[in-house]
């Protein structure tokens, strides 16, 4: 196990990205689009293979006029297409500013060529003069990278899973920078942060960037020893990388599934989790959102978590749907109904039984729950700073 720490030391944090800084395939613009933003002419061009349905390099040229104070945007657009878009692995070249350093035939598809294009971004004159180029490449859907590495124009480097175009897990690296961050990220001032130390990982949930709680790594010895490496190991209709034992993942490890979308990270033990992990999940709402749990695993099966929740966050005992059932916290929004705190019994997600509630104008309730409506208890309201 601390072979593969040695190979692994770097601070993760949990860092906001937003979708500015991913490089995605461009709209096909309307006539009446291209006024709207001062779009003076789109250029579409196919310059080699099939740009539809199959394999292909795709040209989009975009001419502003003055009044839109923007540059001109030429994008390469490489891989594989169905219905226009890239589907399946491919690269996304977008070159700004006067001139094109556009080669012909050069691959995207390699360690090497990522090197090359990210050395050869120079964002100081970027600020000066409006030029330069960066790029998306990996696995894309419907024009949108799901899982590989996006370089801006900054020399910001951004490794992972990308849901909706935000990184949602994977690694930051900024331009000469000692540390390289990684994890789950989310957007609303909740997350899961990991850390890796010497010789162990240190998992916890954080409230804009406030430790909630600790949870506790288990003992060495729960694993087996003697564990080799491996690096994408089909595994689960995903695949795997990190430490194995006959086969199976055992220790420390990360799986992505073969949709580019969901994540295991953390500890293994006969290819369950076992110990500390981290993963993300969809509810399958009406919003379509992605959720993420961090918590204590015992072979495969959660035992205290800390779940995200459209931006809540609730560290306690939670059901097999990782919904709060039993005893536990939750940090809510604020712009929430004004509901900032909860904590007591819970049944499949809502207050049930004793119990305390707080808003954010200082009232609180406190007493007798049924699913989530207050029943009997103590009322304290706050008028004018007066209780």
């Amino acid at each position: 196990m601390k072979k593969l720490m040695a190979l692994l030391i770097f601070t993760l944090a949990v860092t906001i990205v937003t979708a500015q800084y991913l490089t995605t395939q461009p709209a096909v613009y309307s006539a009446s689009e291209q006024k709207a933003i001062n779009l003076s002419k789109q250029n579409i061009d196919c310059i080699w293979g099939d740009c539809v349905n199959g394999k292909g390099r795709l040209l989009v040229t975009n001419k502003f006029s003055k009044n839109a104070q923007r540059n001109e945007e030429r994008y390469s657009i490489e891989g594989e297409f169905k219905d226009g878009f890239l589907n399946g692995f491919g690269k996304i070249t977008l070159y700004y500013g006067k001139n094109f350093p556009l080669k012909k035939a050069v691959p995207f598809d390699s360690l090497e060529a990522v090197n090359e294009i990210y050395n050869s971004l120079d964002w100081i004159n970027n600020l000066k003069n409006g030029t330069g180029h960066e790029g998306s490449f990996g696995f894309f859907k419907n024009g949108v990278l799901l899982e590989g590495t996006c370089i801006n124009g900054y020399r910001k480097v951004m490794a992972g899973i990308f849901y909706r175009n935000e990184l949602i897990y994977g690694s930051i690296k900024e331009e000469n920078a000692e540390l390289e961050y990684k994890g789950f990220t989310t957007s609303s001032g909740t997350g899961l942060a990991m850390k890796y130390k010497k010789d162990s990982v240190e998992f916890f949930p954080h409230r804009f960037q406030q430790k909630i709680t600790d949870f506790r790594p288990l003992s060495v010895s729960e694993y087996n020893m003697g564990t080799t490496s491996v690096i994408k190991m089909p595994f689960e209709n995903g695949l795997y990388s990190g430490e194995v034992f006959e086969g199976l993942p055992e220790g420390l490890g990360e799986w992505i599934g073969s949709d580019h979308q969901h994540v295991k990270f953390g500890y293994f033990k006969k290819g369950k989790l076992h110990g500390l992990a981290a993963l993300n999940f969809s509810r399958g709402d009406k919003y379509n959102s992605m959720d993420f749990v961090l918590g204590e695993f015992k072979n495969g099966v959660i035992q205290k978590a800390s779940v995200t929740e459209e931006g809540d966050i609730y560290v306690g005992e939670v059901n097999e749907k990782y919904l709060p059932d039993g005893y536990g916290t939750r940090y809510k929004k604020e712009w929430d109904k004004q509901i900032v705190f909860e904590s007591g019994n819970f049944s499949v997600g809502n207050l049930n039984g004793h119990g305390t509630r707080r808003f954010s104008n200082g009232n609180t309730q406190s007493g007798n729950f049924n699913n989530g409506t207050f029943t009997s208890g103590d009322e304290i309201i706050t008028v004018n700073s007066l209780r």
